[in-house]
C-alpha cells in the first residue's frame, strides 16, 4: 500500500500562465487561494468560538475587543497546525524525504509549501503587523522569517524535508487550547481537561519542538551543506541563522511553559495544604 501523495489537484485550476518559468509562478493561484481561506476562517471563527465560550466570548466584542481577535485568531491556528501535523504523514512517506530530501521536489509537496507560505502570509499581515500591540516583537520575527524559509521551498530547496520542521506544529492546538481555557471563566472548563491538555502540550513541545527541533536543524545542515554550490552563496547562512533563531524561541517558550506549571502545582499544593 502506497501512503505518500504525488499529486497536485489544484495545478490544473491556476489560471495563467500556461507554461510556469518557476515553481513560485506554478503555485501562485494556490497561495493565494491559502491566504484567503485562512482569513475566511477568521471572519467564520465566532460563531465556533459563540457555540463553545457562549457569553462570556460575545460579551469581549464590547467589554475586550482584542481579546475577542485573539480568540479568533487562536480558532485559525488550530486548524492550520492540524492540517499542516496530518500532512506530514504522506510527507514523510514519500521516497524523495530520504533520496532527495534536499534538491528534489514533487507536486504535492509544491501544495503544502503553498499551503503553508499562504498562512504565514496572513499571519504576518493580518496578525503580526496588522495586531503588532498583542503579539509582539517574537512573533513578528518567527511569521517574517518562517514566511520566508517556507518559501524558499520553492525554489525548490529542502521542499520534500518541508514536513521535517511542519511536524513542530504537533504541540500548536495544545498550546492555542490552553490559552483559551485558561483565559475563560473559573469553572467554564473542567481542572481536569484543563491539565490533560496542558500535559498533552508540555509533551508535545519538548518532543516535537526541542528534541526534534534541534535534531532536524543539525540533521537538515548536514544535509544541505554538501549541496550548498547550487544554491545562491547566501541561501544557507540566512536560512540557519533563521533556524536558529526559531530554536531559541521554541527553547524561551519552553522554559515559561515549565515556569507557569511549576506555579500552578505550588499553588495547587499550597491550597491543598491549608
Amino acid at each position: 500500500m502506497k501512503w505518500y501523495i504525488d499529486s497536485d489537484p489544484f495545478l490544473a485550476l491556476r489560471p495563467f500562465p500556461e507554461n510556469p518559468s518557476n515553481q513560485l509562478i506554478e503555485h501562485w493561484h494556490e497561495i493565494v487561494f491559502f491566504t484567503i481561506f485562512f482569513h475566511v476562517i477568521m471572519l467564520i471563527a465566532p460563531i465556533i468560538n459563540s457555540k463553545y465560550f457562549g457569553k462570556f466570548y460575545d460579551d469581549l466584542k464590547t467589554n475586550d475587543p482584542m481579546t475577542k481577535i485573539n480568540y479568533d485568531i487562536r480558532i485559525v491556528g488550530i486548524i492550520q497546525s492540524t492540517i499542516s501535523a496530518l500532512v506530514c504523514i504522506p510527507m514523510f512517506a514519500h521516497p524523495q524525504f530520504w533520496e532527495n530530501p534536499v534538491r528534489g521536489s514533487y507536486p504535492f509537496a509544491g501544495l503544502i509549501a503553498s499551503f503553508i507560505i499562504g498562512y504565514f502570509i496572513w499571519d504576518l499581515i493580518y496578525c503580526c503587523i496588522g495586531y503588532y500591540s498583542i503579539f509582539g516583537i517574537e512573533y513578528l520575527f518567527h511569521a517574517a522569517g518562517a514566511l520566508f524559509v517556507f518559501g524558499t521551498t520553492l525554489i525548490p530547496f529542502c521542499q520534500p524535508f518541508l514536513c521535517a520542521f511542519l511536524i513542530f506544529e504537533l504541540s500548536t492546538p495544545f498550546v492555542q487550547l490552553h490559552w483559551m481555557f485558561t483565559r475563560s471563566p473559573k469553572g467554564m472548563w473542567s481542572d481536569k481537561l484543563i491539565t490533560i491538555n496542558g500535559i498533552f502540550l508540555i509533551t508535545s513541545f519538548f518532543f516535537s519542538r526541542i528534541i526534534w527541533g534541534v535534531y532536524a536543524t543539525i540533521w537538515s545542515f548536514f544535509l544541505c551543506y554538501p549541496q550548498r554550490e547550487y544554491y545562491p552563496i547566501w541561501l544557507l547562512p540566512v536560512v540557519y541563522v533563521l533556524n536558529s533563531g526559531f530554536q531559541f524561541l521554541n527553547f524561551m517558550w519552553f522554559s515559561k511553559m515549565i515556569k507557569l506549571a511549576k506555579r500552578t502545582i505550588s499553588g495547587g499544593s499550597s491550597k491543598k495544604d491549608k
